[in-house]
């Protein structure tokens, strides 16, 4: 893994993940805002279904990660019936921030 510079406290615990998991990758951290996947698309210079959107939803009251390409939105209501819950709704930010210890735009695709 390789870094243009030096990686922030809670970045460096996803790569540590992520390099437990035998994912080989490079985490670059940008210098501007990129809490769309436009603008992280614009940022890398690819396409916006190329980005992976991290969104932390609950389910009946709990928590759940659901990864989507920047292109699509999630279906609640799809997303209800495969998961067998009565309602999925966007969690509040500070759920988001208690569990993944990171905050809404941020949240990274792995634990």
């Amino acid at each position: 893994m390789t870094t243009e510079q030096p990686l922030p406290p809670r970045t460096r615990i996803v790569v540590e993940h992520l390099a437990a998991a035998g994912v080989d990758t490079r985490v670059v951290v940008l210098p501007d805002s990129a809490r769309t996947a436009a603008e992280a698309a614009r940022a890398v210079g690819c396409e916006v279904g190329a980005i992976a959107n991290s969104l932390v939803l609950t389910a009946d009251g709990d928590p759940v990660l659901v990864m989507t390409s920047g292109a699509h939105r999630v279906d609640f209501a799809v997303l209800a019936h495969a998961l067998g819950a009565a309602e999925v709704a966007m969690a509040p930010a500070s759920l988001v921030r208690e569990v993944t210890g990171q905050a809404i735009g941020g949240v990274a695709p792995v634990g």
